[in-house]
Order: structure tokens, then sequence, then C-alpha cells
């Protein structure tokens, strides 16, 4: 009466699941002028009913942007119907069922209205419709109107879009925008468990660090700068294996299971490599705790490089917890040391009960990271995360111009946020590099002064890194990241004060206990605060307007690289110069 069947190619039954009733979509024919109304029949356990249910439910508030009205979607319920999923867009139906059936006499061409598509009531022989309109918005109306136009241009596109059903179409283009709204933040207790979490993978470095003056005495000062080396030289190999191995990983398992599978293996690895440790100390060579310090690093690499990309996807809070867990194990070290009695005549048992202190820490850490990544906060933010890199892969081009809307930044994320990879850098090196000779500063009143500076190193980073949520000066926060690189520079001339310090004459610089470690914790105060505001900084520029989730995966990459070749940089250097210095 009045409506062509459209029969669906096998393509477009694919395309829209599993339809039990019917394989047709109905268009008006050519003959009847009354009704201009695509109307696609789906049923509700189609491929796209998770996005549409919770469009129906959701109150009208919560998917309309500020300031628009109802425009594109409407919902259908024909009167002694079965229930079906209508979608109707007057104006897109009318322009592509004249493009299609080239039906040019009787066709009228809509006008486009600011109220946009009308709600229609077909008369006569065919069952009347009402529609119950849930709210979408003017975003999703105006960029369907033009990706359409875009559409009209490419006649590939026509029979792309005759293949899967118009239906399908309005529908992607409607969980695409979806996936633009702006997520729910987490509740403030939820952004612990990132603390925890880096907290958990960093503890073995830390741990084995506050071994220093135990170190001193059965291997000398300098297997301390050969061990940190072991510990920082894998970064960047990590690094750069990891950007690789991660995308085939996320291709074979999906996002969300690949983060649980890395996770699984580095922190868990992690903590079986705490309880290993001791047993390296046996026999008093060197290559064991070298050779065990080495997996410690790749394990803590590959974890923190995992955990920074799904911190990004969070709002910054997360990057602050995360960072400042980073540097929180001296809170459980500290109060262990003392209990245990850590020093020079430390026995093994005592090590060995500190270090698997550091293998609990490690478990516990995994347990919050996978509640993250189980959670539903951690769930749609990985969901988002596939969703964008698969609209970076190869597509048909029809696809492409589907989901061009988006106005993304047209430079690349390298040269986005290239200051910020540069203050990254020269942060990490000065820090990396001066963290070794710390076992050659000596007391002028008789302490053991190697261990109050890793303290204080640690303490003074630790302290650092929560000011970057409370403190943001404009001067430094200024886009461009210039003012982030002008606070890193200076720090160079706090560096050059301790090596002067400890390494000069006696009567240039008079020699101070408290004056080093004042100098020690001013300049880690300032690294933490610093590199946490580098981090969250550069990944919200590298997001650009939508905060697109691919481009944040990849400036953590980045930021990750120019984070391990900093460190490695600074390693390498400090071995070479610690071949010069003589024994005490």
């Amino acid at each position: 009466e009045g409506l062509r069947v459209l029969e669906l190619s096998p393509v477009g039954r694919a395309r829209l699941g599993s339809v039990q009733t019917t394989d047709r979509i109905l268009l008006p024919s050519t003959a009847a002028r009354q009704p201009r109304v695509l109307v696609g029949q789906l049923e509700a356990h189609s491929m796209e009913r998770e996005s549409m249910e919770r469009a129906r439910s959701a109150p009208p508030i919560d998917l309309r942007p500020a300031g628009t009205d109802n425009r594109l979607t409407r919902s259908a319920s024909v009167s002694g119907s079965q229930p079906l999923q209508h979608v109707v867009a007057s104006s897109l139906s009318d322009r592509l069922y004249g493009r299609l059936f080239g039906d040019r006499t009787h066709y009228e061409p809509v006008i486009d209205e600011e109220g946009g598509p009308r709600p229609t009531s077909v008369s006569g022989s065919q069952p009347t419709a009402h529609f119950a309109a849930p709210s979408v918005g003017d975003r999703l109306y105006s960029d369907t109107r033009r990706l359409y136009g875009q559409q009209r241009r490419k006649s590939s596109a026509y029979s792309s879009a005759m293949a899967r059903g118009v239906d399908a179409w309005l529908l992607e283009a409607y969980q695409e925008q979806l996936s633009r709204r702006p997520l729910p933040e987490p509740p403030g207790w939820f952004y612990g468990l990132f603390f925890l979490t880096s907290l958990g993978y960093m503890s073995s470095f830390t741990m084995v660090g506050v071994l220093i003056s135990y170190f001193n005495a059965h291997y000398g000062p300098s297997f301390f700068v050969v061990l940190s080396a072991a510990f920082y030289m894998p970064g960047i190999g990590v690094s750069y294996i990891q950007k690789r191995l991660d995308t085939f990983l996320d291709e074979r398992l999906g996002v969300r299971s690949s983060f649980v599978v890395r996770s699984t293996l580095c922190m868990g690895g992690l903590a079986i490599a705490m309880l290993a440790f001791p047993a390296s100390f046996v026999g008093g060579g060197r290559g064991p705790p070298l050779m065990m310090m080495f997996l410690s690093g790749v394990l803590t690499w590959w974890s923190h490089g995992t955990a920074s990309v799904v911190t990004l996807l969070f709002p910054p809070d997360a990057n602050v917890a995360l960072q400042t867990g980073f540097r929180a194990p001296e809170l459980a070290a500290l109060p262990l040391a003392i209990a245990l009695h850590i020093g020079p005549a430390s026995s093994l048992r005592d090590v060995s009960l500190f270090l698997w202190c550091s293998a609990l820490l490690s478990a516990g850490g995994l347990v919050c990271w996978i509640y993250i990544l189980g959670s539903a906060h951690g769930a749609r933010r990985l969901e988002n995360l596939e969703r964008a890199k698969a609209d970076k892969t190869p597509r048909s081009k029809a696809r492409e111009s589907t989901f061009e809307a988006a106005e993304e930044p047209a430079d690349p994320v390298s040269k986005t946020i290239r200051t910020y990879l540069i203050a990254l850098g020269v942060s990490l090196f000065c820090s990396v590099f001066q963290a070794p000779f710390y076992a050659y500063a000596k007391s002028a009143e008789g302490r053991d002064i190697n261990e109050i500076l890793y303290f204080a190193r640690l303490y003074g980073d630790f302290l650092g890194r929560p000011l970057a949520k409370i403190y943001k000066p404009g001067w430094i926060v200024k886009e461009g990241g210039g003012g982030v690189l002008i606070y890193t520079l200076q720090r160079i001339v706090w560096m050059a004060f301790y090596f002067v310090y400890v390494f000069g004459p006696v009567y240039f610089i008079p020699r101070s206990d408290l004056a080093v470690v004042a100098v020690v914790a001013y300049f880690s105060f300032g690294s933490g605060y610093i590199n946490t505001l580098t981090i969250e900084l550069a990944g919200a520029e590298a997001g650009g307007p939508t905060q697109n989730a691919a481009r944040k995966e990849e400036a953590s990459h980045l930021l990750n690289l120019i984070f391990q070749c900093g460190m490695t940089a600074a390693t390498l250097l400090s071995i070479v110069v610690a071949h010069f210095i003589p024994e005490a």
C-alpha cells in the first residue's frame, strides 16, 4: 500500500544483526507522495541495542548537550504491530530516496528548517506512527547531515549505504556521537587505586635503593651506580617494543583483555622476582644481583607504560595519583628499614624480609589495577580507546566518510607536544644522573648521609607530585609548554650545585649536611612537580578539543619513550663519570 520493499543483501543483514521477523527495509514508493519517511525495521536485540536502549532509558538531560534540542532520532511504536525501533530522518531519507530511485517528478525538495526533521503521521491504509523523541542533540543532527552531504559526492557510498541499511548507518553515527560525550568522573576514592597501583610496581626499585649503605659495605660505592643502570637501561628498549607489541595484542585479544594480560604478567612477575631477589646476594658476586635488577627494570617499566596509557584516559586527578604513587613506596620503606635495622651490617635474613615486603606491595598493586580495568569507569574508557583506534585503521571510503565529523587537530601528536617532550627528557636526565652519586657524599657530622640523601630525594619527589593538582601558575601552564620548559631548565643549576659540593674543594663550598640535604630535597621536589604537570598538560593538548583517546594513547607512548631516553642517557653518562672517580 504505497510502500516499496527493499530486500537486504547478506552484508546488510549481517550488519543489522539477528532480525527474526523481517529482513526488509520499507521505503515510500514513487507513486505515493504522502510518506516521506524512511523507516528501518529492527528488533530490540539488533547490534545497536545497547546504545539505543541507553538513550531510551536515560533522562533527556543526560544525553542532551547544553543548549540543544531534539533533532534527529525518533522512536516509533506502531499500534497493532510488534515493537519496532524506527529511525526517522525526513530530510535525509528524502535525499537518499531521490538519489537512489531517481524520482524527481514526484519528489519535493526538503527545506532545511531550524526545527529539524518533523514527526510524520502516515494516514489512510497505513497504520499511524506515534513518535516519542529521546534527546539526541543539535550536534548529532548537524554532523549527520554534513556527513551525508559528503556521501552524496561519492557514488560508492550509496551502494554501501543501501547494502547495510540506512538505519544502521544512522545508528552508527548516533553511537559515534555518544562516544564523544564526556564520561562521568569516578568517585574520589577511585583515584586511590591508581596511587596503590604505581606504589606496587615501583616498590621494587625503592626497596632495593634503600639498601645503598648495605651495597657500599659489601660491593663498594660504584656498585650502586651499576645497579641503577641495570634498572634504568631496559626502559628505552621496553618502551620501543611495547608500542608495537601492545598493538599486536590489542588486535588479537581486544583492548581490555590485552591490558589485563599485560598487567598480570608484568606486575605478577615483579612480585615473584622480588621474592627471589635475596637469593642473588648469596656468594657475594655482583652478577646475580645485577641480573635480578635488570629483570625488575623490564617488568617495572612495562607496568608503568601500561598504566600510563590508561591513566591519560581518566581525568587529571588520575595522573596526579599515579605519579604520586610512583614515589610513595618510601612511605613503607622508611619504617620497615628502621624496624629491621637496615644498614651496612644488616643480616641476609633482615634484607630478605625487607625485599619480600616489596613483593607483597607489588601483588597488592596488581589487585588494584585489575579492579580499575574491570570497573565500569575503566571499561567505558577502554571501549572508547578501542573505537578510536579502530577509526584510525584503513577502511572503505564509505566508512571513512561516515566518521570524519570530529574536528581533530591537524598536527601529528609528536609536533603538538614537542616542547613537553623536551622538558620531560631534560627533567628526567637531571634527576636520574644525580641520584647514583649520593653514594659518594661524605658527612661532615658523622651521619649516614647516603641514606639521608636517598630519602630526601624520595620524599621531596613524593611531595612535589600532588602539588601539580592544586598549584598551576599561569606562566607555567600556558599553552605550548614554554613555561614548563623554562621551569625545567632552571633546575640544572641545583644539580650542578650538588656536584660542586660533593666533588669540589672544601674551601669553595663549606660542608654542611643540612645544606646538601636541603638542596637535594628542593631539587627532587621540583622534579616530582614538573614531571607530573608535564604529563598532564601534554595529554590534554594531544587529545585536542574532543580529547581523542587514540591521540592520548599515542601521546602516552611518546612520553614514555622520552621518559626512558632521558633516564637511559643519564645512566650511561653516570657510568662513564663513575669510571673516572677513584674508589674511597
